[in-house]
């Protein structure tokens, strides 16, 4: 089958380095200008150790204790990967629904389009879904909660 004058194996083939190399890159690359909690409170503890005796130090470490609870808190907190990467799947299915539906044309141009929009959706709404941090049950090794 053809996309614009290209073989489909080829597009898929294009498609699949492209991914490959745009993860490679986002591991490669260090992380510009993020810092973690962590970092924070280890600035912040050489901070406190430079200051003298007053409220300015007081107030750092009560900072300090804040952001403390707040990792602590964060411990327990993951994303699904699975939940993502099934959200994933339906939008490259729904994608790859879409470009079939374009070429073959006519009424299975539009029954795949909506099958298409439709698996688009649920996969971004999965995905958004899974992607973001909750707190994990026992099972997933998180602390008993009753």
């Amino acid at each position: 089958m053809t996309v614009a004058g290209v073989q489909f194996s080829e597009l898929v083939q294009v498609a699949i380095g492209v991914v490959a190399v745009a993860g490679a890159l986002l591991k490669i690359l260090p992380a510009r200008g993020r810092t973690t909690l962590r970092d924070d409170i280890r600035t912040d503890a050489e901070i406190v150790g430079l200051l003298p005796e007053g409220k300015a130090r007081e107030r750092l470490m009560e900072h300090i204790d804040g952001l403390v609870a707040r990792l602590a808190e964060e411990q327990g907190h993951r994303r699904d990967p699975a939940g993502m990467a099934l959200g994933v799947s339906f939008m490259i299915i729904a994608g790859a629904l879409g470009i079939l539906g374009m070429n073959l044309g006519g009424w299975a141009m539009w029954a795949l389009l909506t099958t298409a929009v439709l698996l688009f959706c649920f996969g971004l709404i999965g995905f958004s879904m899974e992607a973001e941090k909750r707190a994990r049950g026992e099972a997933d090794g998180g602390e008993r909660t009753a």
